[in-house]
């Protein structure tokens, strides 16, 4: 998924130390993700203009409508009070129908403080095709999907609404998709032949208004369907792959919008999580690769099962079919069978999912939608000054507990996520670090950030270390192990293999209890310490005041790029149970437990 983006004004980047502002540059923040975030006012922001677009619907089966898009509401100069917090949401996607369960829904709603303030509303599903609202200064409805015929073709996803105009309707059976308007996006083409199937819809970007979207084309037998196109920058809808294995317990694919609440297992990089009813929802291939053999799967009925997928049927990359041992620890001959399915889903942000053809088939899920808020001088929407400003500083998004930084720059070399990352200047007189006011010191603090070396270490180099003082603090060393101290007594763990790969983003996070007086840490999802945690020998006191690329006992130095560090108030890993988890494959998000999310724009 792409993108989250934010800025904030605590800090202005240069050599030497760079001390607190008050006065705020023209900024902005994308919130990409579905969910509900609080957004607080930077200081010196009284007024700011928000764009929502909501999710779209997911497509129905059996060759009915396909899913609609997400409506697109702006609104300018919203009256807001620096430093008060304001609720904001960013709708799902529909899900769309998989074989035997994972039903069609209709889209999330997005909006910033109220629906009535501003807001896209979110797609119609398939089996009640409608236009989706907006509310604001202006914007555009989501059109309807198409419409197949029952129990064979499937019709196309409808466009995102655009800034000043529809979004395009989705193609029915055997016809083109229709061209958004005011920068909406364009409708999906409706299924000509099971060889041919209905495509998803167009999505409208978040930027600001530009071109429309143009509708999709039907396959005239001699090529496939094209999708309807993204307006205004946004993503074009998909084109699906048919499937044909009606005893799929479940199925993958590189969809964004399906989503299932009851799922318990997470893909850590050697897993496949499946839903409740026994479905995949749209992990990535590239996680897992091309062969599947021996790889273990978890799905969810009532309790978490396992089971392993044993050979290949047929086919390879999307399409291909692989043999499931269900449960091979007590019936190892109890055979079903997993397909690799890459669904007709809506473009990004708010394209509705294609529909399915025929009883037996999976519908396209909609794409979820998102939330841009602007704000500085002579900045509104729909098209004036909208597109994103570039401060190369580093910034905390949220909870402006940044106090300054000393010898870090904002570059735009290799940056993880976003156009900018922070640079470490690997200086032993000048190290870097990032000074932090009135972090958490009581319950779960989780810390976290991506890290890319780009020359080889020396003998001492390390990650990164969490500084209260010269008696209290964490860090952990390039080559797997982890030194704390606490109350002027140390410790040192053991992690092997965890060294950095050279010109390779990694995750790294540490989770200090201090109810318990305990560390967990973890790289790329994987934990250190299991669930007993390493206890600290001493008590460890105080809130962390600094971020240090600089080794406390040794003088190792960090070096190469950081990018997204956040600091969150809760256990966001559940690190304490020792269970690997899946780093943000994505642009973070910033829940209502998140302190600090402080990054390079």
């Amino acid at each position: 998924m792409p993108r989250i983006g934010s800025f904030s004004s605590r800090s202005l980047i240069g050599i030497g130390l760079t001390t607190a502002v008050s006065a705020t540059p023209a900024d902005q923040i994308l919130f990409s993700e579905p969910g509900t975030y609080t957004w607080t006012a930077p200081p010196g922001v009284t007024s700011v203009s928000v764009v929502a677009v909501g999710g779209g619907g997911g497509g129905a089966n059996n060759g009915n409508w396909g899913g609609g898009g997400g409506g697109l509401g702006w609104k300018n100069n919203i009256t807001v009070v620096p430093g008060t917090s304001y609720t904001l949401v960013v709708g799902r996607g529909g899900g769309g129908y998989f074989d035997g369960g994972g039903g069609t829904s209709t889209g999330g709603v997005s909006y910033f403080i109220d629906t009535s303030t501003v807001a896209g509303f979110g797609g119609s599903d398939g089996y009640n095709p409608a236009s989706a609202s907006y509310a604001g200064d202006g914007g555009g409805a989501g059109a309807a999907g198409g419409f197949g015929q029952n129990g064979g073709n499937g019709g196309a996803g409808g466009g995102a609404g655009g800034y000043s105009g529809a979004g395009g309707s989705g193609g029915n059976q055997n016809t083109n998709g229709a061209a958004g308007s005011g920068g909406g996006g364009g409708g999906g083409a409706g299924e000509v032949s099971t060889t041919w199937p209905a495509t998803g819809g167009g999505g409208t970007g978040v930027y600001g208004q530009g071109t429309s979207g143009t509708g999709g084309l039907a396959s005239t037998g001699s090529g496939t369907a094209t999708a309807g196109s993204g307006g205004s920058s946004g993503l074009s809808g998909n084109v699906g792959i048919r499937n044909t294995v009606s005893s799929a317990w479940g199925r993958w694919g590189t969809s964004n919008g399906a989503t299932n609440t009851s799922i318990t297992r997470t893909a850590n990089g050697t897993t496949i999580t499946f839903g409740s009813n026994g479905y995949a929802f749209m992990d990535s291939l590239a996680t897992f690769g091309s062969d599947f053999t021996n790889l273990p799967v978890y799905w969810n009925s009532g309790e978490p099962q396992k089971a392993i997928i044993t050979a290949q049927v047929s086919g390879t990359g999307f399409g291909s079919t692989w043999q499931l041992n269900k449960n091979p620890a007590t019936s190892p001959g109890a055979f079903d069978y997993t397909f690799v399915g890459k669904n007709a889903w809506g473009g990004w942000p708010g394209g509705g999912g294609a529909a399915g053809s025929g009883s037996g088939s999976t519908s396209g899920s909609g794409a979820s939608g998102a939330l841009r808020i602007i704000w500085g001088s002579g900045r509104s929407f729909p098209s004036t000054s909208t597109a994103d400003v570039v401060s190369n500083t580093i910034r905390d998004d949220v909870g402006y507990k940044l106090a300054s930084t000393t010898d870090l720059t904002a570059v735009s070399t290799t940056p993880k996520y976003g156009s900018r990352s922070i640079s470490l200047p690997y200086s032993s007189s000048n190290p870097g670090q990032i000074n932090l006011t009135s972090m958490p010191s009581s319950g779960k603090v989780t810390y976290e950030m991506w890290r890319r070396y780009t020359t080889t270490q020396g003998s001492f180099d390390f990650i990164f270390e969490l500084y209260k003082d010269a008696n209290n603090y964490i860090m952990l060393e390039h080559t797997g192990s982890m030194r704390a101290k606490a109350s002027g007594t140390g410790i040192t763990t053991g992690a092997p293999g965890w060294a950095p790969v050279l010109n390779q983003w990694d995750h790294w996070a540490v989770l200090i209890d201090y109810d318990q007086n305990k560390i967990w840490c973890s790289k790329n999802g994987y934990v250190n310490g299991s669930s007993v945690g390493f206890t600290f020998p001493a008590t460890f006191t105080g809130a962390i005041e600094s971020i240090r690329f600089k080794n406390t006992i040794y003088g190792g130095l960090a070096q190469g790029l950081a990018d997204e560090i956040r600091v969150t108030n809760s256990d966001i890993y559940s690190m304490a149970t020792g269970t690997a988890f899946t780093p943000p494959i994505s642009r973070m998000s910033m829940p209502p437990a998140t302190v600090a999310f402080i990054r390079a724009v």
